[in-house]
């Protein structure tokens, strides 16, 4: 009897071996996954950045050319506001041109 106990205990030992040993090759395989979709991330950042410059680029020349049409607008608008009695309005968009101009004059 205690043969039969002391020869489960080897055999469970031994599936535990065994148990460690799968799980360190799979997580082995886990790293090199996990390395392999770190580079192909770095690839994929590095060869979208000059479209990523390029959309940002654009946008700050969109913002731009709001604000020159909103400028190009201002005296129909300004003009409207007050023919309409939109006093507020009128004098909100002033400051928000002043504050444009400042901002871009020399």
């Amino acid at each position: 009897e205690n043969y039969s106990k002391f020869i489960d205990a080897t055999d469970a030992i031994r599936s535990i071996g065994q148990s460690v040993h799968d799980s360190e090759k799979g997580l082995d395989r886990l790293q090199l996954a996990i390395n392999n979709i770190e580079s192909r991330t770095t690839e994929l950042e590095d060869a979208l950045k000059v479209s990523r410059d390029a959309v940002a680029e654009k946008l700050r020349v969109k913002r731009l050319l709001n604000r020159l049409d909103a400028l190009l607008k201002l005296p129909s608008t300004l003009r409207t506001y007050i023919d309409c009695g939109k006093y507020r309005l009128a004098a909100k968009s002033h400051v928000s041109a002043t504050a444009i101009l400042t901002r871009h004059s020399a």
